[in-house]
């Protein structure tokens, strides 16, 4: 169960730096 959680914080964290990344490039390519 402990090792589930860590997993999904994981990809939560993991799926936000993308969110984030695109967001950026978005911006950036606007620019």
């Amino acid at each position: 169960l402990e090792l589930n959680n860590m997993l999904k914080l994981e990809r939560d964290s993991l799926c936000n730096a993308i969110n984030m990344w695109e967001r950026w490039r978005l911006e950036l390519v606007l620019l």
